[in-house]
């Protein structure tokens, strides 16, 4: 190789170590801030030091009664791949639905005599198994009565029955909340004050088939609701 060849051949190593100084300098000074953290500084927060007075409480859940509508027989302490192959075991018997439980909160239930029902009203045996239904209702809505408080301003009422249950059963807890709201308005023989009693909603049930266990799933929730 000729002399004057490598003498006119650049010598790049003090560039490259300008290049590291420069890229060094940039990533020790600059600051990369991600858009989340840009769109929470402009979100209300109670993070910092405030005022007692000034803080915000906290959001607690609206007071309910919830009535649950579930098979007999299921106990508390349970999988929901014990309550599915329970409810198996009363389908194959031809059991299941003839009798079922009806609770409120985490109170005792109350057994129902389903059959009963299905002779329609008029039946001895059927209106004996409502005026049952009934008192029990009024009993434990009666139990979680808020003195002084107007009927609209009374805890919500919720009906959650079993997706495999005849929906008869719900009616059957929302005619018990109603008759018990009717007994306690200022003119109970005038239908039109059912207008101002408390509200009554009903849990949308689940979509079938969407877990291995979801007709367990969906009783152990119904067990352990309060």
């Amino acid at each position: 190789m000729d002399t004057a060849d490598a003498d006119e051949r650049a010598n790049l190593v003090p560039l490259i170590d300008c290049m590291f100084f420069l890229i060094m300098f940039f990533m020790i000074v600059t600051k990369f801030t991600p858009d989340e953290l840009q769109i929470a500084s402009l979100l209300p927060s109670q993070q910092g030091q405030i005022d007692d007075d000034r803080r915000s409480p906290p959001l607690l859940p609206e007071p309910q009664a919830t009535i649950a509508i579930l098979p007999i027989g299921m106990p508390r302490e349970a999988q929901p791949s014990h309550y599915e192959a329970l409810v198996t075991a009363q389908e194959r018997d031809h059991r299941f639905g003839q009798r079922v439980e009806m609770r409120v909160g985490g109170s005792a239930g109350i057994e129902i005599d389903a059959t009963a029902l299905a002779l329609g009203a008029g039946d001895a045996a059927c209106e004996r198994e409502m005026g049952r239904v009934h008192a029990y209702l009024a009993a434990e809505l009666g139990a979680r009565e808020i003195a002084g408080e107007a009927r609209a301003d009374q805890a919500d009422v919720r009906i959650a029955c079993c997706s495999r249950l005849s929906w008869s059963l719900a009616m059957l807890a929302l005619d018990g909340v109603r008759a018990y709201e009717r007994d306690r308005a200022s003119a109970p023989t005038d239908a039109m004050t059912l207008a101002d009693a408390r509200e009554v909603t009903f849990t949308a049930p689940p979509i079938r088939n969407s877990t291995r266990y979801a007709l367990g799933d969906e009783i152990h929730t119904l067990v352990h609701l309060r």
